[in-house]
């Protein structure tokens, strides 16, 4: 039996797809015996897939908590730190992470980066998890082109990227851009898939009402990484005023207002709905027929899997691991960022809709015959045996 630590930098919203890897591959461990314990932000209403792993017996450690501030809970952690420092005596930094680490005792370590370079403060507390030899593993789920680096948040990642025993990512273009942005070769690497909330059966292809075509986004309301103003602003250019179509928003987010704001500003009240938070993704693609994805910065979004795993095809930036999965003209269209490109390619897919179910057909093929449903379970594998060694 081994104990695993698994660390996730999720702040801005409850759950999110970012955090289903790291969660399945927690239950594998769980379900083979194994100890786990999990940092998590707090949140009023606990997340159902966190409550799981408490139930199945993982350990809960709720960072910002109702009164972790206080003065009592101040000094309950210096006092239980004191009397644990012992067995670490070369903890030296008054950092959450030792604490954390000095208390669980794992042998092993995930750290889950929403984003790979927010994981940058890390680094100091890593370097001594890592002198005291314990391995750990990172999970890339987002990176970005634009994004700038000072020396110290540079050579940060890089002392974390460095030392850990695999980085996986969501695709092959995330591995190679952040060993450019870094100047590093990263150790071993690993391309994951994420689970995906769907039955992964190709759905029946919905009725339209009076010939109206229906457009969806699916995920968070986040304009910066989600990229819903290009949509909205391609939609209100004067070739779509006379076109028969629909489109959806699904999803909550800290800019819907924005977003409702946007959709008054260019006067297409009467064509876009927010749909809000749907747990069951076949009943989203049920009335959906194309999928819109034009995220300035990704990994691997899991609405793409879900949908093309549903039967649809979309309109994707070349970001990520997307063009992997999409073939133009045949399960979908590619753009590049902004606004000009994501409309030119609406406007290809507009121009081939009487094609689109058979498109659809194509993306589902594609995700069947290449997205590893189990990678979850592998990963658990694969982790165990990193561990080998260790306290034997």
């Amino acid at each position: 039996m081994k104990r695993f630590l698994f660390l996730s930098t999720a702040e801005t919203l409850p759950w999110g797809g970012s955090e289903s890897l790291w969660a399945e591959v927690a239950r594998h461990l769980l379900a083979a015996g194994h100890q786990v314990a999990f940092s998590y932000r707090y949140w009023p209403e606990e997340p159902t897939v966190l409550a799981a792993l408490r139930k199945a017996g993982a350990v809960a450690h709720y960072r910002q908590a109702p009164g972790d501030s206080s003065w009592p809970a101040r000094i309950a952690r210096a006092v239980r730190r004191k009397r644990l420092a012992a067995q670490y005596p070369a903890f030296t930094l008054p950092h959450w992470i030792l604490s954390l680490v000095m208390e669980e005792r794992p042998d092993f370590i995930v750290l889950n980066a929403c984003d790979a370079y927010m994981v940058w403060p890390y680094g100091a507390a890593f370097r001594q998890v890592r002198a005291q030899g314990i391995p750990y593993a990172v999970i890339c789920q987002l990176e970005d082109e634009s994004h700038m680096f000072l020396p110290d948040k540079r050579s940060a990642l890089t002392s974390l990227y460095g030392e850990a025993e695999t980085v996986s990512f969501g695709s092959s273009f995330g591995a190679r851009l952040v060993s450019r942005q870094l100047a590093i070769d990263l150790p071993r690497v690993e391309i994951f898939d994420n689970p995906p909330n769907c039955s992964g059966q190709l759905q029946p292809w919905p009725g339209t009402d009076g010939g109206v075509r229906r457009f969806a986004c699916v995920g968070r309301l986040d304009v910066p990484a989600k990229g819903h103003d290009v949509i909205l602003a391609s939609f209100a250019a004067p070739a779509w005023r006379d076109r028969a179509w629909r489109l959806s928003f699904y999803g909550k987010g800290p800019e819907e207002d924005h977003l409702r704001r946007l959709v008054a500003h260019y006067g297409l009240s009467d064509r876009v709905d927010f749909a809000g938070f749907k747990g069951n993704i076949d009943s989203v693609w049920a009335g959906e027929e194309i999928f819109l994805q034009p995220s300035p910065k990704e990994g691997t979004p899991m609405t793409v899997v879900e949908a093309m795993s549903a039967g649809r095809p979309g309109v994707v930036s070349d970001i990520g691991r997307m063009p992997d999965l999409i073939e133009e003209g045949v399960s979908g269209w590619i753009c590049s960022r902004g606004v000009p490109s994501f409309s030119a390619a609406l406007e290809r897919a507009w121009a081939e809709r009487d094609r689109w179910p058979e498109m659809g057909r194509a993306a589902h093929a594609t995700i069947r015959a290449n997205w590893k449903f189990d990678y979850a379970r592998q990963m658990a594998e694969q982790y165990v045996s990193l561990t080998a060694g260790q306290n034997e």
